[in-house]
């Protein structure tokens, strides 16, 4: 079991992506913590982590206050005795053209998909550094080519990816810092988008087909075990080779 005896939070863990590395990370043996705002549902992912044999954690957790991050991330360390890995998966994806985006619509986006990576790995430093761990942060293929009617999405999570690189410098003797950069993957948060566009997408993926959650579930699960203990400040491409980088 690749992340045996290690604890891994999860934030936007209540679904999608984030419910299949909450499961993917609990049936390698790892603890996990659910967080979020969806109550129900992380509720319903706790229990499957739970099915799965392992301890799991569930947390409602507002990333956009920093204060509440904070409070919230010192409980939880303090229910499990630490934490190993940070998972940066929660976002946000609203369509806006630039020309008509709106500053209410920019500073939404930024809130959730910017500072809340801020506020969350910030806030879970402290727990990483004592157990030297790692985080891993869920970019974007729009991070690196662009994408219209996303503007403020692919600058946030092109902004994850320089904070990432950072970091890994700033803190490499004591915790990694990776980023997984998915195309388009198959949830409810891209559901429209890829029945609107879905020959567009599969014209542009040599794999041809369109990503599953499970695609980023394990490369996250890999970067976040000691068999990557050698890789940091590095981006996975898991985008069926929508880019090539």
């Amino acid at each position: 079991m690749l992340l045996k005896g290690k604890k891994v939070l999860v934030t936007g863990g209540e679904r999608g992506i984030g419910r299949k590395i909450a499961l993917t990370a609990a049936e390698e043996g790892a603890d996990v913590i659910v967080t979020g705002i969806l109550e129900a549902e992380m509720a319903e992912t706790t229990k499957m982590v739970q099915a799965l044999g392992v301890k799991a954690y569930m947390a409602k957790m507002d990333i956009t206050n920093y204060e509440e991050a904070e409070k919230t991330i010192q409980n939880l360390a303090g229910q499990t005795g630490g934490i190993d890995v940070l998972v940066n998966n929660a976002g946000i994806f609203q369509e806006a053209f630039f020309v008509d985006m709106t500053p209410a619509q920019w500073h939404k986006t930024v809130s959730v998909d910017l500072d809340g990576v801020y506020n969350v790995t910030h806030a879970a430093i402290p727990y990483l550094m004592e157990s030297k761990g790692s985080v891993i942060s869920i970019s974007s293929v729009d991070a690196f080519q662009g994408c219209v009617g996303y503007a403020h999405y692919a600058a946030c999570k092109a902004a994850i990816v320089g904070l990432s690189r950072t970091l890994a410098k700033e803190l490499g003797g004591s915790v990694r810092f990776n980023c997984v950069a998915p195309g388009i993957i198959q949830t409810d948060m891209t559901k429209d988008r890829i029945e609107r566009d879905l020959d567009t997408y599969l014209a542009k993926l040599p794999v041809g087909r369109v990503g599953l959650p499970e695609d980023i579930a394990n490369a996250v699960v890999f970067l976040a075990s000691d068999r990557a203990s050698n890789i940091t400040g590095q981006v996975i491409h898991c985008n069926g080779g929508m880019y090539f980088g």
